[in-house]
């Protein structure tokens, strides 16, 4: 009886895993997509000859059925005339020209399929769609409305997705996220009435409005110096800081040892030397307990006196010993810089404290050359300024005859920009290539770009100014990059360059009578 059981049981199991029974539940609930894609995999997979044959039969059914499904569909939103319904036209017409592109590698003798043309009726929709939605947007950013730059925007990135490159799509798109966004002043205020560390203090209350910023949302604080208007004002306050005490544990070690300092003689009860079995005075080693430190500074001295130069050897090596290298500093120049400002603030004409003089001092002569050599290999100097003390005096990169990266702030403005772009576009790696994926990206980069044109890093009186963001079919991929799985995107940016030299004329004028 039991054996019965766990046979029924076994058969039980595998009918209802069987992939026609779960073909069959996605042709019933009408997902013909789905039934479609798993009957090519079943299709490819098998090796029988009837299930082949099988196969066949349940492909050709849901492929006719689904046909019969998208055009009923298109006949009856045809028959309202209503635009609203064009956008669903074309995407039916898309599921029908799609579902064919999938079958017509697999359409043989054996297996045949009525394809009918409808490239014509895709193309005609796709543009009714495209104008009736630049119509629409056009209405709601006249009413120059935050809520109707954010509605206009959704029927923007339609078009954008279906039919790239349409009029000025673009330069809309960029308008409404320029002016849906909400602008929010975060100011951060410290009411605990704690004394912390003031270095502490200023990371704290050191916090950037662009981590926070999202699509429709521009946070400012008040060192950005946003000069636009501001819809909301966030004050973040600090009640308290509960901060633990710091603790140093420390354990000295001190090693001690016994030493023979010279020697005694041994005396009897009468203060007398006494003397060993041939006559000889018996000698007692003096043993004295010293520590390291004491033996090493009773050393130095003896050195010293033996050798009056070691005075001169030592304070040299002394002075060696506070002698450290620039990269730390300019490390820590470079951090400082970041975190007050930006990367596009060249880090130079910055203090550096606790720096008593440079190695070797460089004078306004010395710095020219340094500068700008002929191979182009700038030297940024480290320079001594009366009543400025020690100052960073230069931002140039080895690519001094380079046009494009001659500055560091430059250098870096761009490899915080590919950084970041790089990071953004790594969520659509394995996404549809598609113009859905395309028109995302585009305006994930374009929203990113803008926020950084707005705070000063990207140069241009307006955005189309200041950058562009190109990718699709026929812009920036050929139809043999989208078969290779390569999705290529071309960013333009016209970054800020730093004001090396500042040049002022003065004219003495005649007096006005």
């Amino acid at each position: 009886m039991n054996y019965k059981h766990v046979i029924i049981l076994f058969l039980s199991i595998c009918f209802s895993c069987s992939p026609v029974k779960k073909i069959n539940e996605n042709v019933i609930s009408g997902e013909y997509d789905k039934a479609i894609i798993k009957t090519i995999d079943e299709l490819n997979k098998t090796k029988n000859k009837k299930k082949k044959d099988q196969y066949k039969l349940i492909l050709k059914d849901v492929f006719n059925k689904s046909v019969i499904k998208s055009q009923n569909k298109i006949s009856s939103l045809k028959k309202d005339k209503n635009p609203e319904f064009y956008y669903e036209i074309y995407l039916e017409y898309q599921k029908l020209i799609k579902r064919q592109n999938k079958l017509m590698n697999i359409s043989s003798n054996s297996l045949k399929f009525k394809f009918e043309n409808y490239d014509n009726d895709h193309i005609e929709f796709r543009y009714k769609t495209s104008d009736y939605y630049m119509e629409l947007s056009k209405s709601l950013i006249s009413k120059d409305d935050r809520l109707d730059y954010r509605n206009a925007y959704e029927y923007l990135i339609i078009i954008e997705s279906i039919n790239p490159n349409y009029l000025e799509t673009r330069s809309l798109i960029n308008l409404c996220l320029s002016r849906g966004k909400d602008h929010i002043l975060l100011n951060v205020l410290n009411e605990s009435n704690s004394v912390i560390y003031k270095e502490l203090q200023k990371d704290i209350l050191n916090i950037n409005g662009y981590d926070l910023n999202s699509k429709w949302k521009s946070f400012h604080t008040a060192k950005d110096n946003y000069l636009g208007e501001i819809d909301f004002y966030i004050d973040l306050a600090f009640k308290a800081f509960i901060i633990s005490p710091e603790r140093i544990l420390e354990k000295e070690n001190t090693k001690k040892k016994n030493i023979k300092d010279g020697y005694t003689y041994q005396l009897d009860n009468n203060g007398n030397v006494m003397s060993d079995s041939l006559g000889n005075d018996i000698k007692i080693d003096k043993i004295v307990e010293t520590t390291e430190s004491d033996a090493v500074n009773s050393l130095n001295s003896t050195l010293t006196v033996i050798s009056p130069s070691l005075n001169l050897i030592l304070g040299e090596i002394s002075e060696m010993l506070n002698v450290l290298p620039p990269s730390p500093a300019m490390a820590g120049a470079y951090t400082m810089v970041d975190s007050q400002a930006s990367v596009a603030q060249s880090p130079a004409n910055i203090s550096l404290g606790s720096v008593i003089a440079p190695i070797v001092n460089i004078n306004n002569d010395n710095q020219e050359e340094l500068n700008l050599p002929l191979n182009g290999k700038a030297v940024n100097a480290i320079r001594t300024f009366q009543g400025k003390g020690v100052l960073v005096w230069g931002a140039r990169t080895l690519e001094g005859n380079s046009k494009d990266y001659r500055y560091i702030s430059v250098r870096r403005t761009m490899t915080f920009l590919e950084q970041s772009i790089k990071s953004a576009a790594e969520a659509f790696v394995f996404a549809p290539n598609n113009a859905t994926t395309w028109s995302t990206l585009r305006a994930t980069v374009s929203s990113f770009l803008a926020n950084q044109w707005q705070s000063g890093l990207l140069a241009g009186q307006s955005a189309d100014d200041a950058f562009s963001v190109d990718i699709g079919l026929g812009a920036t991929m050929t139809p043999n990059d989208i078969l290779d799985g390569v999705l290529k995107m071309t960013v333009k940016v016209a970054i800020t360059r730093p004001a090396e030299f500042i040049v002022i004329t003065f004219e003495q004028q005649q007096q006005k009578s």
